[in-house]
This record gives structure tokens, C-alpha cells and sequence, in this order.
């Protein structure tokens, strides 16, 4: 039986909206992403504080950091940690827990569960949506042996032109984020090459894991393209369905929202699957662009069918 799903893959690359299909199930609990492996534990480094969760005052600055809201925890779900869960509760849970790196983590997901599905049963299915995590697949697999890893494929041309949207449109992304003190007609003629570089790596990199992960774990994991999801998306959602053993609903396919497009004035946008996302990199690249990729990834571009 699964017991977890865990999304992953590329910023940019269709994990909010897969998250928003799956998470329609009755039997399943999706969180939004924690980032939780690269910045609370030992596999990742430990980013936001040191030393071991049995001890109460490393347990403690845990909770201060996860509190502190989106900005310094650094991901969603601990902006909505702090909006919609007592933090005397949530301490309480942790405390409760057996206090290993999984457990915190499955606390996490627990907690999120309760909280928009109302209830945590034996046949809920729980997860969480961390698109670098792919980083970590092996980690995930090693905590829960019995999950299932659904990875989101892209065009990086499609990616880079999405990133940049979003960058521009928030106007704190890239360079910004960085260095906040400098004004921005310095920071701008860096943002697109810098974006690009960034882009070329975690793809690559996510073909990688995709070609170990494809012979390693193959009842475990399984990729879906972004673009096959856009055209074909009940035959995928079926398909991704019976892969994680869940049950199929039609409003998987006729209630989707378009969510967290930088092409939309507002997070959720207009209802159905966006076919516009599949080609606007070709009218919003520089051609360079597209030569960059051949010259760095064509190989892989082949392999996934992106020529």
C-alpha cells in the first residue's frame, strides 16, 4: 500500500499544478513544499541550525526558525505553518514524535493533513511537494521505503522563460534576492544569464537523477512531462493514478485552475490546463537561447523529445 507521494523535479516545471491534481483525492494530503532535507538535516546540511533533534534546545531553535514565517524558513508551507497552526500545538506534536530526522518530517506532513483534510486515518495517503528534493530521492526512499516519487519534466527553454516572467513580476527573484542594497539597474543585465546558467545546471541535473532513479527504483519512481500533462492530461493523471495506487476522479481533469503562472495576474488563474505554456518560450527567448541548450543539453533535449 503507499503511504506517501512525493512530488519533485525542476522550478518551473508543472509540480504545483501535478500537487493540485493529486491532491483532489479524498485519501491524499499534499504539502505545499518545506524544503526540509536541505535545510533541517544531516543529508542536507543542516542550513537553519545545528545539532541533534533529542536534544530540547536544538528542538527549540528548530521551532523559532520554523515560526519565523516564509522568509527566513524559506519555503510556503512555513508561511502557512504560522498562519494556521498554534505554535504551542505544533511543539507539543514535535515533542511527541519520535524526534528522528523522518519523524519531524512526517510530523510535517501530519500536521497539514489534519489541518485541510480534517482528519488523519489509516488509508490517508500523506505527502509533500519539494521540486529540489529530486536531489534527495534516495534519502526519501531510504525514510520511506514504500513511496512513491513522481518527478515533473520540462523544456528548459520553457522554464528559463517562465523563471524570468516570474523574476521580473516579483521583482526579488535572482540577483535581487541576493544583493537587496543595489539598485536595480545594476542587478537587471544580470538576471537572464545568470537565470540561464542556474536553469541549465538544475535540469541537467535532473536528468541525471531521472536516468539513476529510472533503473534504481523503478516500482518507486516514476517522470511525467509537463508538456504530456498539458496535452494528454487524463491519460497521464490515469496513468500517475495507478502508479501511486490512488483512485482516479474525474475532477482531477475538469476542476484545474492554472496555478502559479508568472503569465497570470493572480496565483490561481482561469480553469482548465494552459495550452499557452507549452510554446512561449519561442516568442519570448532570444534565439542564443535555444543554441545555448543545443550546445549544453542537446543530447538530453533528444532524449526527451524537446527537438
Amino acid at each position: 500500500m503507499t503511504e506517501h507521494i512525493f512530488i519533485v523535479g525542476c522550478a518551473r516545471s508543472g509540480t504545483t499544478l501535478l500537487r493540485q491534481i493529486l491532491g483532489m483525492a479524498e485519501r491524499v494530503s499534499i504539502a505545499p513544499e518545506t524544503h526540509y532535507i536541505r535545510r533541517f538535516t544531516q543529508p542536507g546540511g543542516r542550513k537553519n541550525g545545528r545539532g541533534h533533534l533529542a536534544d530540547d534546545a536544538h528542538l527549540e531553535r528548530l521551532i523559532d526558525v520554523m515560526y519565523s514565517g516564509r522568509e527566513r524558513a524559506g519555503s510556503a508551507y512555513y508561511g502557512w505553518l504560522q498562519r494556521n497552526v498554534d505554535r504551542s500545538s505544533f511543539r507539543e506534536k514535535l515533542y511527541a514524535s519520535d524526534r528522528t530526522e523522518r519523524g519531524i518530517f512526517q510530523t510535517l506532513m501530519q500536521v497539514y493533513a489534519v489541518k485541510t483534510k480534517g482528519r488523519l486515518t489509516d488509508d490517508l495517503i500523506l505527502g509533500e511537494k519539494t521540486p529540489t528534493h529530486f536531489n534527495y530521492i534516495p534519502q526519501l526512499l531510504t525514510w520511506f521505503p514504500e513511496a512513491r516519487i513522481i518527478h515533473t519534466f520540462r523544456d528548459p527553454r520553457a522554464i528559463l522563460a517562465s523563471e524570468l516572467k516570474k523574476m521580473r513580476k516579483k521583482g526579488k527573484e535572482g540577483p535581487k534576492r541576493l544583493v537587496r542594497w543595489a539598485p536595480g539597474w545594476i542587478l537587471e543585465p544580470f538576471e537572464a544569464p545568470a537565470e540561464l546558467i542556474h536553469t541549465t545546471r538544475s535540469w541537467l541535473a535532473a536528468a541525471r537523477w531521472h536516468a539513476y532513479c529510472e533503473e534504481r527504483f523503478p516500482e518507486n519512481y516514476s517522470l511525467v512531462r509537463f508538456e504530456d500533462l498539458i496535452t494528454e492530461p487524463e491519460r497521464e493523471i490515469r496513468r500517475l493514478c495507478s502508479f501511486a495506487k490512488i483512485p482516479f476522479e474525474p475532477r482531477m481533469v475538469t476542476q484545474v485552475h492554472v496555478v502559479g503562472s508568472g503569465y497570470q495576474a493572480q496565483r490561481r488563474g482561469a480553469a482548465g490546463f494552459d495550452r499557452g505554456a507549452l510554446d512561449r518560450w519561442k516568442t519570448t527567448l532570444h534565439p542564443a537561447v535555444g543554441l545555448w541548450f543545443a550546445l549544453f543539453g542537446g543530447e538530453q533535449l533528444k532524449k526527451f523529445g524537446y527537438v
